[in-house]
């Protein structure tokens, strides 16, 4: 299915503002005592695929060819610290000319995590994205393929903040964070907001902290409608030992909708930990929150989830979860109940392998549509110095009663990359 995409333009708000950010960072004066990294990569990948459009009725193979340099900088100064990192994908179908992907407005990938200031009371935080992202989880969607039910995005966060410690045991910070989002598909809904928040944090003991929260929000959107935010919430953080931790946060929200009445609602996060130290650890999660969609505007998200992690040679994850999405702008519900699970082992420094696996039923209303997505796949890599080089197979597939909406895809994919870095040591070092 083609995607109607929005009229052009490349992104160059969060091009630019890198450009600039590196520039600052470079000024005489901070560049004699900065210590920067810069490193390139450039990555070639084909893959075969048996439904490259995840069509139920009709599947059609392709071999798509990858191209993938990119550029990362990374700072560390006075005025600025952080990472930059800007690439491209250019990308060519085999037997499908028509979705070759090579104008620069479509194959811009980067990422952009910055301090300015960093050593004072008073700090921007900057952080933007370029990326590829899903429109609709309910829609068709790959764990590799990147054409179907996806669109590119970009997005821009500004965090002036002011922090103050009063005591030894009580700081606060007041900040206005400003965020942008737009996305090419023609269904994707941008969103512009921006906004106030204040936070005092106390520690009550080592072992004990608390935080008062506060926040206001005007966020503005281009498809669906316009709301003002306040959130008050509570926290606290308990660790009685080095085993097992406990984290609580709960409070209230405030939606102020343009053309409806205003109404409130409960926020709350808890989170049990066991096991903080490695290589084992459990986690009991339970959340509600609200947050915004690609094409759907605001939704309140209900999850539970239990997580098992283990980090050594023979690392892996497994977790079971239930997801209730109760969209606030259109008539929709999402429920969604599953598990997903991976496995890595390192044969040896350089041979590695990993196996991943998810199962999910899925429950959408007011349509009573059933259904079950579920796949799997592994991969092997030899990895050295500035190379690595990956092998690997992808199985997915999504069965509904709505006949429509099934399809599977068996994807094979093999991958090079190779990295190169240098780095300029700070006044001082050898």
């Amino acid at each position: 299915m083609a995607i109607e995409m929005k009229p052009s333009g490349c992104r160059w708000d969060l091009f630019l503002g890198c450009l600039v950010t590196a520039v600052i960072g470079l000024l005489p004066g901070s560049a004699a005592e900065a210590r920067m990294s810069v490193a390139s990569s450039i990555t070639l990948r084909e893959e075969y695929t048996d439904n490259v459009f995840l069509d139920p009725f009709r599947e059609q193979d392709d071999l798509i060819s990858t191209l993938a340099p990119s550029l990362i900088l990374g700072l560390d100064n006075r005025l600025v610290t952080g990472e930059l990192t800007y690439g491209l994908e250019f990308r060519k179908y085999l037997d499908h000319d028509g979705l070759d992907e090579t104008d620069l407005k479509d194959i811009q990938r980067g990422q952009m995590d910055l301090t300015l200031l960093p050593t004072g009371d008073f700090s921007i935080l900057a952080h933007g994205i370029i990326d590829r992202v899903v429109i609709d989880d309910r829609r068709e969607i790959s764990d590799r393929t990147s054409l179907v039910n996806k669109t590119n995005r970009s997005l821009v966060r500004l965090r002036p903040q002011y922090r103050r410690n009063f005591t030894p045991t009580l700081t606060g910070e007041l900040a206005f964070p400003f965020d942008k989002t737009r996305y090419e598909s023609s269904v994707g809904d941008d969103t512009q907001g921006y906004g106030v928040e204040l936070l005092i944090e106390k520690s009550l003991s080592p072992r004990l902290n608390s935080d008062l929260k506060g926040a206001w929000s005007r966020q503005k959107a281009d498809l669906t409608e316009d709301y003002k935010r306040l959130d008050l919430t509570l926290g606290c953080r308990w660790s009685p030992n080095p085993v097992w931790g406990l984290t609580a946060r709960g409070g209230a929200i405030q939606l102020d909708y343009d053309h409806r009445d205003a109404a409130v609602y409960g926020l709350g996060t808890l989170e049990l930990t066991f096991g903080e130290s490695k290589p084992w650890q459990l986690v009991l999660l339970g959340s509600q929150d609200y947050l915004q969609t690609a094409d759907d505007g605001l939704k309140r998200r209900r999850n539970a989830e239990l997580r098992l992690v283990r980090e050594a040679r023979l690392s892996g994850e497994l977790v079971f979860y239930q997801l209730l999405d109760n969209f606030q702008a259109v008539d929709r519900e999402d429920r969604y109940y599953g598990g997903r699970m991976q496995v890595g082992y390192h044969f040896s420094r350089a041979l590695e392998g990993s196996l991943r696996g998810h199962y999910r039923y899925q429950k959408y209303l007011p349509e009573n549509e059933r259904g079950h997505r579920y796949g799997g796949g592994g991969e092997l890599a030899f990895s050295g110095k500035i190379y690595r080089i990956a092998v690997g197979y992808t199985y997915t597939e999504n069965t509904s009663s709505i006949s429509t909406n099934s399809y599977r895809e068996n994807l094979v994919y093999l991958e090079g990359s190779l990295t190169f870095g240098t780095r300029t040591p700070a006044r001082g070092e050898k």
